[in-house]
């Protein structure tokens, strides 16, 4: 029976890592990242900047649903989950899996979830200040960008908290730290719930995944998994930083940071480990400033 995998995270997670890891299986065949079914499965949703009217057309869509289910007594979701059931069917191999790695899938896992049940769902957790410490150091350390990635540093905390509190059968959870330094535990977790024998981190450099999508450096370096961890903490280098760090902290809850191995006191105390010279840095605090004022101002102005 061929099945599906949903790969859930924030982006800037290792999920591109953790792809690669697990199509060492010759049962799991994937594509970089399809993003198809978001709007697939956000075409009754009456916000976005498309060239005709949302708001008409979502308002139009739910009646032709409606007319859709008094005639066929099914739902144009249904018609939907049927048709990428089938298409990721004919991508999967003989009794393996097709892996579907979008990292904003998050904004639809409930529709995931209830469109298909039989589907196997892995969460790949990480801590949202780590997140946004990473994507700092591939905007060479600055705030131009964080307005339009800041759905990723709070409403994907909410989504994969939401489905992580209904453990069921077809769920499971990874932390990206236990990741890149307990590999041949996680290795053996995966194994157990794939019910798949050959997935292999020794077998990771020899992956290749077709597409443009995804973390470019994970899709080409030849290092398999790395070990190291990084510590966001050693990012704060301005007040400006410091506040906004402060700010994300505050608003995700202890549960998410239970289900990403550590504890909400525990983050707290490695604010404690900021450099005091970030709090003086004014030099750095006014580029930081100056950053976030124009990804707002660019964000708004769309």
């Amino acid at each position: 029976m061929k099945q599906i995998i949903f790969l859930i995270s924030a982006p800037r997670s290792g999920s591109t890592l953790l792809q690669k890891l697990l199509v060492t299986s010759e049962k799991i065949n994937t594509a970089a990242e399809p993003w198809w079914l978001l709007p697939l499965l956000r075409y009754k949703s009456n916000q976005g900047n498309e060239s005709y009217n949302k708001r008409i057309a979502s308002k139009a869509i739910q009646d032709f649903d409606a007319y859709f289910n008094k005639e066929t007594g099914s739902s144009l979701d249904n018609e939907i989950a049927k048709m990428v059931q089938e298409a990721y069917c004919l991508l999967a191999p003989d009794g393996g899996y097709f892996l579907d790695k979008t990292p904003r899938y998050y904004l639809i896992v409930d529709e995931l979830r209830e469109l298909f049940p039989q589907a196997k769902f892995i969460f790949l957790i990480r801590n949202p200040l780590e997140i946004l410490a990473s994507k700092l150091s591939s905007h060479n350390g600055t705030f131009h960008a964080y307005y339009k990635y800041k759905i990723d540093l709070y409403q994907s905390v909410k989504s994969i908290t939401n489905s992580l509190h209904s453990r069921e059968d077809n769920i499971f959870q990874l932390d990206y730290n236990e990741l890149i330094s307990s590999e041949s535990n996680c290795v053996k977790q995966l194994k157990s719930f794939l019910h798949l024998d050959d997935i292999d981190s020794k077998k990771i450099n020899q992956v290749e995944v077709d597409g443009r999508m995804g973390d470019p450096k994970a899709m080409t370096q030849n290092e398999g998994i790395r070990s190291e961890k990084s510590f966001w903490y050693n990012t704060i280098d301005s007040p400006i930083k410091y506040l906004v760090f402060k700010k994300i902290f505050s608003a995700i809850p202890d549960d998410y940071f239970h289900f990403s191995g550590t504890s909400k006191s525990s983050v707290k105390n490695d604010f404690k480990k900021i450099s005091w010279l970030a709090y003086v840095n004014f030099w750095q605090g006014t580029i930081d400033g100056l950053a976030l004022i124009r990804s707002y101002l660019t964000k708004h102005s769309k």
